[in-house]
């Protein structure tokens, strides 16, 4: 017999989507095997790293960032997840119900516990950092231009006062 969490049929819907957009997905946790490859089939999950202590759980993230080649995004309910949190590029929370400490280490904050509001944050992430690209590129632009055209028609920074 094993005794797993009730998976809300709207979890799998994340996964999914992450795969679809080419994201990696893995599951670290302390439940036993069984009860984790059950739980991460119904849900979608792509690598299931389980009966993990929480040392363990550490370097499991030490060792998917590769380095630092990789950006590792870390989603948690927050309960006695914050050493968990910490070492990921970008560390999510599930808010209603985490830890202080979680919530204190997490980058992002999932207010009302629903595992799908991670995928609108991604892409507003992702559309930001889209729209910050082209504010910088406008800018530089603009600059290089007045610039430029400063060589060409020189502005005098002491202009001659017409007399009366």
């Amino acid at each position: 017999m094993i005794f797993t969490d009730e998976v809300r049929p709207e979890s799998a819907v994340t996964p999914r989507a992450l795969h679809a957009q080419g994201v990696r997905t893995v599951m670290l946790t302390g439940d036993h095997d069984e009860a984790a490859r059950l739980i991460g089939g119904k849900v979608g999950i792509g690598e299931i790293l389980s009966e993990l202590s929480p040392d363990r759980k550490v370097q499991a993230i030490e060792n998917l960032k590769d380095g630092g080649k990789v950006r590792v995004a870390m989603i948690s309910d927050g309960v006695n997840d914050a050493p968990y949190i910490a070492p990921a590029y970008v560390g999510i929370a599930m808010g209603a119900l985490g830890s202080d400490a979680a919530l204190e280490q997490a980058e992002v904050i999932l207010m009302n516990d629903r595992i799908e509001n991670f995928l609108l944050a991604r892409l507003l992430s992702i559309r930001a950092k889209s729209i910050i690209t082209q504010n910088i590129i406008v800018t530089l632009g603009t600059v290089l231009v007045m610039v430029s055209a400063a060589f060409i028609y020189p502005v005098p920074l002491n202009p001659r006062r017409r007399r009366p």
